[in-house]
């Protein structure tokens, strides 16, 4: 838990769309909040990244909805969005591009208010 917070989680954003060699990254409890988790999602599809852990970060519909895309288009094989609060659109769009990806492996979106919307998508 570093305290990231939103500025932090830019930066490491602005980084990760130069980093070729990076493949896992665990930035849980930083306090990214929806704006730079967005970010992070956007700059994960042009790097090399295959594992990210972002749980404890007050995530919420936006950022999930961008990892979505992430997913759909990335090459994660894990991601950790735990203890977040992504709702049930964002459950939902994040159970379809898991259905739909080539890399993914593992998703874990553990207490994240998804609601009937999102448990179903999931199922």
């Amino acid at each position: 838990f570093n305290k990231l917070g939103p500025a932090g989680g830019r930066a490491f954003a602005d980084a990760l769309g130069n980093s070729g060699n990076l493949r896992s990254l665990n930035l849980d409890g930083n306090g990214l909040g929806d704006g730079a988790g967005a970010a992070i999602a956007e700059a994960v599809i042009r790097s090399g990244l295959e594992h990210l852990s972002l749980n404890h970060n007050q995530l919420g519909p936006v950022a999930g909805k961008c990892f979505a895309d992430t997913v759909a288009k990335g090459r994660l094989q894990n991601l950790s969005l735990d203890f977040n609060q992504l709702g049930p659109e964002a459950g939902y769009a994040l159970a379809s591009a898991a259905g739909k990806s080539d890399s993914l492996e593992r998703l874990s979106l553990r207490h994240n208010q998804l609601g009937a919307k999102g448990g179903i998508a999931m199922a």
